[in-house]
C-alpha cells in the first residue's frame, strides 16, 4: 500500500493592532520550499509583495544554508555588509519604504542577534532576542531525539 506524505504546514507569526486587528508585522522563517523554484518560492514571494503593498512590515529569518536568495534585501547589499561572510541572516523591511531594511548577518557558530520587530509606525520597534525563542522551540519540539548529531560529520555545502 503507498503511502500518502502528510502535509507540509509552514508556521508564520502576525502582529496586530488590539483595536482593530489589522496587520501590522508578518514575520516569517524561511522554509527550504521558499528558497527553490516551485510553488512554495512562488506562494512566499507573492506574500512578500502582498506585505509590500499592503503597508505591512515583514521580518524574514533565513536559517536555510541551501536555495536561492529570497529575502527583500539586495543580495549583493546582504554581502557588503558582511564581507567576511555568513551563513544566515535576518531582514525587517518597514513598510513605509521597502527599500529601507535593517539587516543581521551571522555565521553558523554565532548566538542568533536581536532584532528590532517592528510595530505601528508611531511606536518604537520591540527588541526580540532570538537565541532564547529558537532554544525554547528546540527544547519543546523535541528536536534533540530527532536529529542524529553523531551519526555523521555537516559537509559545507
Amino acid at each position: 500500500m503507498e503511502r500518502t506524505p502528510d502535509p507540509i504546514t509552514e508556521a508564520y507569526l502576525e502582529v496586530l493592532t488590539t483595536e482593530d486587528e489589522q496587520l501590522v508585522t508578518a514575520v516569517e522563517v524561511l522554509s527550504p520550499s521558499n528558497k527553490v523554484p516551485g510553488a512554495g518560492r512562488r506562494e512566499y514571494l507573492k506574500k512578500r509583495k502582498e506585505c509590500r503593498t499592503g503597508g505591512v512590515h515583514l521580518v524574514e529569518i533565513d536559517l536555510v544554508r541551501g536555495g536561492r536568495h529570497t529575502t527583500a534585501v539586495p543580495e549583493g547589499r546582504l554581502r557588503r555588509l558582511a564581507p567576511g561572510g555568513f551563513d544566515y541572516h535576518a531582514c525587517v523591511t518597514l513598510e513605509a519604504d521597502e527599500r529601507q531594511y535593517f539587516v543581521a548577518p551571522f555565521p553558523l557558530a554565532a548566538r542568533l542577534p536581536t532584532i528590532g520587530v517592528p510595530l505601528t509606525l508611531d511606536r518604537e520597534p520591540v527588541a526580540v532576542e532570538l537565541q532564547p525563542v529558537f532554544d525554547r522551540c528546540y527544547d519543546e519540539g523535541g528536536f534533540a531525539r530527532l536529529v542524529k548529531y553523531g551519526h555523521r560529520a555537516p559537509t559545507r555545502r
